[in-house]
């Protein structure tokens, strides 16, 4: 699974490797950087808007993110993350890559969860 959390402000705090893989984006370059001028006017950057400023949490929404040199289609989750006192400080983005298996959809019958596979 890939995470990338975002600071109250907006700004990517942080993000794992497996963000960098999905998205081609390596962590130098987006932490710090506001996350809106990142993945402006595409569909990943919405759900994370609207938990900041809501607190919508958003659960396996599938969505297209234009990534470096492919669209990428994504299974996206997304969360707001409160500090000891219960304030917002900023959300979490958790999510995985669905391309494959958007091409490769399983056979009529076979569960898709029979064999999962994960991004770490």
């Amino acid at each position: 699974m890939a995470v990338i959390a975002i600071d109250r402000q907006g700004d990517v705090t942080t993000m794992n490797p497996a963000a960098e893989v999905i998205t081609g984006y390596q962590r130098h370059e987006l932490v710090g950087q506001p996350y809106s001028m990142l993945f402006d006017n595409t569909q990943f950057y919405s759900p994370v808007l609207d938990t900041l400023e809501h607190g919508t949490e958003h659960v396996a929404l599938e969505i297209s993110f234009p990534g470096r040199d492919r669209t990428i289609e994504l299974s996206v989750t997304t969360s707001r993350i409160h500090n000891t006192h219960g304030e917002m400080i900023g959300a979490l983005v958790i999510f995985s890559d669905l391309t494959a298996r958007k091409r490769n959809p399983a056979p009529h019958g076979a569960s898709r969860n029979a064999s999962p596979h994960w991004v770490s």
